[in-house]
Order: structure tokens, then sequence, then C-alpha cells
């Protein structure tokens, strides 16, 4: 489809035949002349219009929206450019805006900073997920007998082996540390029979078993399982991917999976913070809670009330949990401190602050008419002032 705009209005049209040539008659002294390709080719005598048509379907040509980004309303909220609705920098078009693309990716880098650090580690993981699918795995046949210890023996070797390619590099020193047992364990004629012959089979559930490896108690729950919570939970999310999409694997393969998620989980560090205050002070003094909260609530608050009767704490400070004290005081300004502590020093050495005791009869000042007005005469005390101390 093509339209032509002329600059007058045309009068005749003349279409060379086989040919996309056409010449417009106008009102004026011109006469104007189009090609349009897809009408047919060129004539011989102006060939060189083929050559231009192609030089210009060759060239890049920007169109007008190459520079811009179209963003709907939720985008716009997303990005915090809501307030730019209205302005020159957003073109309405449609059930959107058009936004300039650097202002674009300057916005989304304010809005999400580590968007490309997450597109980084993405496509590592994708990386490593085909490199896992493309590798080849042994599948190693354990024996009927002792399965469980032969699948510990097989998974010590894999980690071992593990950390000698880690360390490869480096300088080995010589350590006093046993070796772990080996797979050369089952090609052994010494130990062999072990795993062949069910009268050596290991009975992790007898006594001998048990006192030799002691399990450590279940009936209570740790004190970092009580008073913490973990802060990261490893779930190994592409493990259970693969084993869900996987087909069903033999009795072998599970007890390999389950002891080398397992071995998996204990190498991986936990975080964990403390729950409150209350729990932070019971793990400090490494006693459990679990006991007092089983407690309804108001015998827990009548045995916080014993505790603040039988320590010597004043009435007005309240106990909380974990340890915290509570007073409530009235605020006064600095002035009226001042005025306090000036009052005790501007009050004057009284009688009795001196040990002295008043006796107003056998006192007279200096002076006539019994201590009033000045005089000559003395009397058994001596003062200056009109008979007062």
């Amino acid at each position: 489809m093509t339209s032509i705009e002329p600059t007058g209005t045309i009068n005749d049209i003349c279409v060379f035949s086989d040919s996309g040539l056409m010449l417009l008659a106008l009102d004026g002294s011109q006469i104007p002349s189009y090609f349009i390709p897809a009408l047919g080719p060129a004539p011989k005598w102006c060939s060189y219009l083929e050559n231009l048509t192609e030089e210009l379907e060759e060239g890049a040509q920007t169109t007008i929206y190459d520079d811009f980004k179209f963003l709907t309303k939720e985008d716009l909220e997303r990005l915090n450019l809501t307030n730019l609705i209205g302005t020159n920098l957003l073109r309405a078009y449609m059930h959107g805006f058009f936004i300039d693309y650097r202002l674009y990716k300057k916005a989304q880098s304010l809005a999400d900073p580590f968007a490309y650090d997450n597109y980084i580690e993405q496509r590592k993981k994708e990386k490593l997920e085909t490199e896992r699918a493309s590798r080849i795995t042994i599948k190693r046949k354990l024996p009927k007998v002792n399965r469980v210890l032969a699948a510990r023996i097989l998974e010590d070797e894999e980690a071992e082996n593990e950390t000698k390619d880690a360390d490869g590099d480096d300088i080995k020193k010589k350590s006093k540390k046993k070796k772990a047992l080996s797979s050369d364990v089952f090609k052994d004629e010494r130990f062999a029979a072990m795993f062949e012959n069910k009268d050596f089979e290991v009975d992790e559930l007898s006594q001998e078993y048990m006192s030799l490896h002691p399990m450590p108690s279940k009936k209570q729950p740790s004190l970092v399982e009580e008073h913490f919570e973990p802060v990261m939970e490893d779930i190994d999310e592409t493990s259970s991917d693969s084993d869900a999409s996987e087909e069903p694997q033999s009795s072998e393969g599970k007890i390999l999976n389950e002891s080398s998620k397992v071995k998996k989980r204990s190498r991986v560090p936990r975080l964990y913070e403390v729950k409150d205050e209350r729990h932070a002070e019971a793990f400090w003094n490494r006693v459990s809670l679990a006991k007092e909260d089983a407690l309804p609530l108001g015998e827990r608050v009548a045995a916080l009330q014993d505790e603040h009767q039988d320590s010597r704490i004043p009435n007005d400070v309240k106990l909380g949990p974990g340890g915290s004290r509570e007073i409530s005081f009235i605020t006064r300004s600095s002035a009226k401190y001042e005025e306090d502590e000036e009052i005790p020093h501007q009050k004057r050495r009284g009688i009795h602050s001196l040990g002295l005791k008043p006796d107003r009869s056998g006192f007279q000042g200096r002076g006539r008419g019994r201590g009033r007005g000045r005089g000559r005469g003395r009397s058994g005390g001596r003062g200056r002032g009109r008979g007062r101390w």
C-alpha cells in the first residue's frame, strides 16, 4: 500500500507500460514523477532507479520508536515514575506511555539495583544445570549385605576425591589423620565375605552397636532450636526437581541419594537469630523455657510478682521479660534542679545546728532598755545586734 501526496491537485496520471514509473499532471509548471517498485521494474532508459531503491532498502532506517520504551501504568508505578504523567517525558499512546530508553534504564537501575547481578546468577545456574545434564553418571551396584555401610564408604571416597581436586594445586602436607575406607575394600579378599555372607551383616539396632555408636537423645530439643530461629532454610530445589523428573530409581540409588543429601546439608553452615530478649537471657543461663511456656498466663504473672517481692528492687520498678526493667518518672527542667540545689546553701546555721540552747531570760543585748537601743553596759553575752541573734 502506497500513498502519494502531491503539492497540487491531480489532473491526470500517466503510467509507463510494464513499469512502476508514474507521471502526474498537476496545476503547476513541473510534472512530478514517482517510481513504485511494487507495480513493476524501472524502464530501460532510467534503470538507475532500481539501484537507488535497493540501496535505500539495505540502509537501516531508524523509526520513531526505536529509542523509546513502551510502559504501562503498572510499570510506571513499579519504577516510581507516576509523577511524570502529563509531562513531556512521557508520550501517551493507547493503553500506556512511551518513555526515553535512557531514562528508563536509569529508573530501572534505581528501582532494582541488583537486577544485573540476579541476571548473571540466573545465567550461571542455567549453565550449571546444562553441564549437569550432560554429565555421565556411573551407577555403582551395592552389595546385597551391608548396603548402608557400602553406601557410606562410597560417599566418603567421593568427598575425599572432591577435596583432593580442590586442593590439587596447593602443597600437600603430611597429616596424621587416618584415611577413610575406599572402594577397594569390596575387592579385598579379607573383607569380601563381609558384603556377601549374611552372618556378617551389621545390625544397627543391636545393643552392642548402640554401645559403640551412641546416638544423641531426641527426647528434648536443643537450646539452640528452642531459643533461636533459622534465618535461611537450606533447601536444595535443583536436586528435588531433578529427582521428581527422573524415573523411579532402584533401592541402591535411593540409599546413595539420601545419604548424599544428608551429607550436603551437614556441610552447609546454618544461620540463626534469637527470638527475643527473654529467650536470649534463658540461653545465656542455659535454661529451657518449655515448662514455663506450658503454664497458663495467670500462673506466669504470679511467678513474676513473687520474683519481684523476693528481690531487693524498689516497688516503682517493674520487671519485664528477658530481665528488662521498667520505671516511670516525671521530667523537670534544669532551672528547677538548680533552685533545689541552692536552697540548702542559702539557709543560715541556726542554734540547733550549733548545739546551743536558746535562753532568752539570761541573755541581754548590748544597750539600754533591756536590749533595745545602744548602750555601754555589757552582760554575759557579747553581741552587736539589737538583742537578737
